[in-house]
């Protein structure tokens, strides 16, 4: 009886180890067409949530990437996206890639990708309409994208896209484990 346990336990532990999954931040979950201003500094998508860390507006445009895009405006109401910004993952990501569009003259972001215990794992500075590939970086809990610099009007986000790692069994289920174990061991006493 116990070994079918720890045998279950330890299918379940395999299964919960899958593979990468790719995803995507759908900005057409807020904006499904046109531009949605979101009245307030913060939106949450289905698997991460933004925050415009300047104080004022979000603005999600449906037409804008594959999944829409985004940007935060330096005032409410406003249209300049000279603006900084964060996104906080639901889960620890990886293989992120994304790119920015709206570019005009003297516009410039620095994208920074912070982990779990906020240490900062790269940095990337837009200068044109560019896509930021990191692929390779794992555990990517953050991301800062400052813009405040800009000198026109600042860049919208798009294409958003990332791998999720399959989340293993919860700890407090393998302490199951020699919780089983120890019962084998009285029984077999």
């Amino acid at each position: 009886m116990i070994k079918n346990v720890i045998g279950a336990l330890a299918g379940v532990a395999a299964l919960g180890a899958g593979a990468a999954s790719a995803s995507v931040l759908d900005f057409q979950e807020i904006a499904p067409s046109g531009v949605t201003y979101v009245g307030g500094t913060t939106a949450t998508l289905s698997n991460a949530t933004i925050n415009n860390l300047s104080g004022a507006d979000l603005v999600f445009l449906s037409d804008r990437g594959a999944n829409g895009s985004f940007c935060g405006v330096t005032e409410l109401g406003g249209i300049n996206c000279s603006n900084w910004v964060e996104i906080l993952f639901d889960e620890a990501v990886s293989n992120l890639r994304f790119g920015t569009s709206a570019h005009g003259g003297g516009d410039a972001t620095v994208a920074t990708l912070f982990d779990d215990m906020d240490n900062e794992l790269a940095q990337f500075t837009f200068t044109a309409d560019e896509f930021a590939d990191f692929t390779g970086i794992t555990g990517i809990a953050r991301v800062v994208l400052d813009g405040r610099g800009s000198g026109a009007l600042g860049h919208t986000y798009n294409d958003f896209t990332f791998d999720t790692q399959a989340i293993p069994v919860p700890a407090a289920a393998l302490l199951f484990v020699p919780a089983l174990a120890a019962l084998r061991r009285k029984r077999a006493a």
